[in-house]
This record gives structure tokens, sequence and C-alpha cells, in this order.
């Protein structure tokens, strides 16, 4: 679901909150978080214009390059990994996601007998920018599964800045479906595991979202106990 982490700005969604969004507000100052606030309405509604109302690919790649410039260069001057905001960011972005375990990792899922066993067709890449599907929201589709008693978890790393718990949390309170009220009044509380918070989650019927403490974007690589099980848990059917 990488694309719902586009439909607002990530480094604004944290900019406005306390302790949500780790350590961004000790690594950008005053002046930058007032200049990032003083171009973010040009951002939103070019954004909401060209990849939102209608799906222009030109204007909307022109948009998210301005948005870029002006909202994400202020922390990737930081030197710090936008997947994780605790640690610098080792190898190409595109090649590891700052993560250097990520070719292991991408070598072994392409091994014939990973793809043969998980049903996967044809090789492709870990990033595939002429696919396009960055500019799109799948937010409406998520909604229609819903409503059709699909169950859907989203859950985010509380380190992650590209795909930030606080806008994936909008996003799942935006979302309209059937259950759209009775979800948003539940409370964010504590799940649990091995006696020791392991993160917040709320959930009505089904939809599920949660947070894992202490994680970055490849969250199951951070905490991967914490990680199997929220799976585990979700896939089980029983609550959090």
């Amino acid at each position: 679901m990488l694309d719902i982490c586009w439909v607002t700005y990530p480094i604004h969604q944290c900019l406005r909150t306390n302790d949500t969004c780790g350590a961004l507000h000790q690594l950008l100052d005053v002046i930058l978080v007032f200049s990032i606030d003083l171009q973010l309405p040009r951002c939103q509604r070019e954004l909401q214009t060209h990849c939102g109302d209608t799906f222009d690919i030109i204007n909307c790649r022109a948009a998210l390059s301005f948005c870029g410039d002006t909202l994400q260069s202020p922390f990737e001057l930081t030197g710090k990994s936008p997947y994780d905001m605790r640690t610098e960011c080792i190898g190409e972005v595109r090649d590891t996601l700052c993560y250097p375990a990520t070719k292991q990792i991408a070598n072994y899922l392409n091994l014939p007998s990973t793809r043969l066993t998980l049903g996967i067709d044809p090789l492709y890449p870990n990033i595939s920018m002429p696919a396009a599907t960055l500019y799109q929201s799948s937010t409406l589709h998520i909604a229609a599964l819903l409503d059709r008693s699909v169950r859907v978890l989203i859950y985010a790393g509380t380190y992650d800045l590209v795909c930030n718990f606080v806008g994936n949390d909008r996003i799942a309170r935006g979302l309209e479906w059937h259950g759209t009220q009775q979800f948003v009044e539940q409370p964010l509380r504590d799940w649990i595991v091995d006696g020791q918070p392991a993160g917040e989650t709320r959930a009505f019927g089904g939809l599920t979202f949660a947070t894992l403490r202490d994680a970055g974007h490849q969250a199951p690589y951070d905490r991967p106990v914490q990680a199997l099980a929220l799976i585990n848990r979700w896939l089980a059917g029983v609550p959090l």
C-alpha cells in the first residue's frame, strides 16, 4: 500500500505533533519548520488538483517535485534515513531503502524456490517509477474492500517518516465505508507482547490500524517478535 503514503506529504504530517513522529523535531530547526508551513498550501493544492481530483501524470510529477524540493529536502540534508529517523541512511535509497539488509532480502525473495512457493510471476524490481502508482491513492479501493467484508490491516513503524503512522492513522480514520463512524470513535490503546507495549491500535469491524513502537519502514526487520505477533493475531481474527 505504498501509494497511500503520499496522499498528504509525509514530513508535514509529523511537524505539528509532539512526540508522535519520534526524532523529527530534534532534526529540523524552527526556521525550516516555518518555511515548510509557508509552502504547504501550494503543495497541498497542486497535489490535490493534479494527483487527486484528476490524474495528470506530468503535472502530478511536477507537483511532487516541488513538494520534494520544499518539504522533503530539508530532512534529507540532515543525512538521516527517511525510513528510520534514528539512523543514518546507508547505501542508495532506491537499492536499499537505507536498510543494508534489503539486498539480501531481495535475493532471498527472488530465489526460484521462493518465487515458486509464493506463486510469484516474472522478476519485478524493488521500485519501478514508470509504473506511476506512487501518484495514485488507493483509499477508494480499500474502502470498497471493507464494504465487501474483506478485512484490512494498516500498520506503520513509529520512526518511519516516508509512510509515517500519523498520516496512516488519518487515512484510516478518513476511509468512507459503512464502519467509518464507529472506527473513528475507537480510542487508541496499547497492544501488548510479552507483557510490554508493542504499539498502539484502534479497530472496528474489518479495519485495524496499528503502530509498531521503535520500528522504521521495515518494521518486521526492526521488531520481528512484535511484528510476528501483530500479523499472527490479525490473521487469526483476534483483537490485538
